[in-house]
């Protein structure tokens, strides 16, 4: 009888039970029926996902060996308890989920006491709410006016309005390959090979409107020239300057938080999609459209993002009151009828 290797990462009823399946014998290949069982629950997930709840489940082991505590459900309520005090409901739902992917579903008890955390913390968060930051199309116009002759300041600015324009997450631009865009009849195709709503993964398009001669072809195309002379030998869009290779989901954040503050703009690199979606929604675009375009995995996620609008409740956009300019024509007053004589 053999026994199942495990991962670091399992714990609790479910390291027991594939002990405990590994035991059995007879003539089926145990170890590879429990390696299937041991491996299902990572692979049904993204791999960001993933990345994120090891990263999770590493930072309460860490706290739990720190105060001496076992790894099992109840001191993982105490941990969450403790995180309650500082951190917000998305990351202590996140932490119930790792925990879960780890060791199987909590307990009833558990359970609730999980539940009630996240939606204490919920209303707390409601009181102190604050509208999300968006960037606004008028903000990408002022970056392609204090765009300067120099690679950094054409790499950062294309990464910010490409961004903007094609709704990409930070890890979506990080990702980007000189083959994943390409130009047609004035449009741009931008090709995602990773995202949110695509569960068999063969990859999504956006297409932005793009004119020929217009701001984001020339930059575009001025970028191109720009890597080629540089004599940066990589199939990333936006390579790193030293080396050439690919930037990671994090440094894209900062340089768009960093070229934004340049035009006096405080907002994250998710401030471009929420920016994108709401113009979109102004334009005239249906919901479903935005949620296309944007690679929203759900309406309700779109929804999240976008603003009241009145053209988005059916009324008709209100023309500009066009300005008075010289002197005003004195009012009569209503036409008042004369006798004959």
């Amino acid at each position: 009888m053999s026994r199942v290797e495990t991962q670091e990462s399992e714990q609790g009823r479910k390291l027991k039970f594939l002990e405990e399946v590994a035991e059995y014998g007879g003539p089926v290949d145990f170890n590879q029926l429990t390696h299937v069982l041991r491996t299902v629950s990572r692979k049904s997930k993204a791999i960001n996902t993933i990345k994120a709840y090891d990263r999770e489940n590493h930072v309460r082991r860490k706290w739990l060996s720190a105060n001496h505590l076992p790894l099992d459900e109840k001191t993982t309520i105490l941990y969450l308890a403790h995180r309650f005090l500082t951190t917000g409901s998305g990351s202590l739902a996140k932490i119930a989920s790792a925990f879960q992917m780890a060791n199987g579903t909590f307990s009833v008890l558990e359970s609730q006491m999980v539940s009630d955390m996240i939606r204490a913390k919920r209303r707390e968060e409601i009181a102190t709410r604050q509208q999300p930051k968006m960037v606004e199309l008028e903000s990408i116009q002022k970056l392609f006016e204090a765009l300067s002759d120099d690679p950094k300041s054409e790499r950062d600015t294309l990464i910010v309005v490409l961004s903007f324009f094609a709704l990409l997450r930070a890890s979506e631009t990080a990702e980007l390959k000189w083959e994943d865009i390409k130009f047609s009849k004035n449009r741009l195709e931008v090709r995602i090979r990773s995202a949110k709503n695509d569960q068999l993964g063969l990859g999504r398009s956006t297409f932005v409107e793009c004119p020929e001669g217009g701001d984001l072809d020339c930059l575009i195309k001025r970028w191109r020239v720009r890597v080629s002379l540089s004599g940066i030998t990589s199939e990333f869009l936006f390579p790193s300057f030293q080396k050439g290779d690919k930037l990671s989901a994090n440094t894209i954040s900062s340089i768009a938080r960093r070229r934004l503050e340049m035009i006096g703009v405080s907002a994250t690199h998710h401030a471009h999609r929420r920016g994108s979606a709401n113009e979109l929604q102004a334009k005239g675009l249906t919901l479903e459209q935005i949620k296309a375009k944007g690679r929203w995995r759900s309406g309700g996620g779109l929804m999240r993002y976008l603003q009241d609008n009145p053209m988005a409740q059916g009324l008709s956009e209100v023309p500009e009151e066009k300005e008075v300019t010289g002197e005003a024509e004195e009012d009569d007053g209503p036409p008042v009828l004369e006798k004959e004589v």
